[in-house]
């Protein structure tokens, strides 16, 4: 068996998996997950994991994916009931606003097309079974010519278009949703950035039947009176929440068997004199 390695720039799961990356099993999130509310947000600080927990969720549910190969000999798997009825069985939709970064909102609200766009195009494959003014509808939002209400609208209609197709509920993944309305705040331009993100999201998890279960997953819990205000089943799991709080970050157990895997068990000590102390819920995490 080769020896695994040490990943500390690849949050892509399939990525890290197939280049046999040290993987600290967090899969038993799947099944926690699964038995929550069905619209989620967690926050945890940068340099968790949070990335790299919301693509092993879109390798794992994903339709469109052949996943098996990835979760072998981990948690997930030995839950056969779990897994031969939730691995890539849904349509996801999988969104992460981390590289809008941008000084203007113009340029901000341009990135924010392009990211949308190009979750379009990967699920392109529907088009062909749409009518003819959701087939308009869909180019427009691919293309680049949607006006800013379409864009709005367009994460529901994605959802909506993809149950259609498959005739399943989608699971909608939507990473670092803080990142832009941060920038926008420091930026000067929150009022149109607040106003565009709070009907992206209201229209996207609002009363919409096409969305089997969604999650976010953030930095902060910001804006949450604006920018959720008409979402009345959003639950928000923050640093203090019990919920999930073992996931982000590793264990102290976890943390030991990193280092007794490369050989390094007499630097527990150093490791936690530098890494250890972050509190989520009851749980005393590691920052990776």
């Amino acid at each position: 068996m080769n020896k695994k390695q040490i990943l500390t720039s690849v949050s892509d799961f399939k990525k890290f998996r197939e280049l046999n990356g040290y993987y600290s099993d967090k899969t038993s999130f799947i099944r926690e997950w699964l038995n929550s509310e069905s619209f989620s947000l967690i926050t945890r600080p940068r340099r968790f994991g949070k990335t790299l927990m919301l693509s092993m969720l879109k390798y794992f549910f994903d339709v469109k994916e052949d996943s098996k190969s990835l979760f072998e000999g981990l948690d997930v798997a030995k839950d056969i009931d779990l897994y031969n009825k939730h691995m890539n069985f849904y349509p996801v939709v999988s969104i992460s606003f981390k590289s809008i970064k941008e000084d203007k909102w113009e340029d901000c609200y341009s990135k924010i097309q392009k990211v949308i766009a190009n979750e379009y195009k990967r699920h392109r494959d529907v088009v062909y079974h749409l009518d003819e003014w959701d087939e308009k509808y869909f180019n427009k939002i691919q293309n680049l010519e949607g006006s800013k209400t379409d864009y709005q609208e367009s994460l529901k209609n994605l959802t909506v278009f993809l149950e259609k197709h498959y005739k399943k509920k989608v699971m909608l993944f939507i990473d670092e949703y803080d990142t832009p309305t941060h920038k926008s705040y420091v930026s000067g331009y929150y009022k149109e950035a607040i106003g565009f993100f709070r009907d992206l999201y209201e229209e996207a998890m609002k009363e919409n039947n096409s969305v089997e279960k969604s999650l976010m997953i953030g930095i902060l819990r910001t804006f949450k009176e604006s920018i959720f205000s008409g979402i009345n089943n959003l639950r928000v799991i923050t640093i203090v929440s019990e919920q999930f709080g073992h996931y982000f970050g590793f264990t102290k157990e976890e943390t030991e068997s990193i280092l007794s895997y490369f050989g390094k068990e007499d630097r527990m000590s150093e490791v936690k004199d530098w890494y250890n102390g972050y509190r989520f819920g009851n749980h005393i995490m590691y920052n990776p």
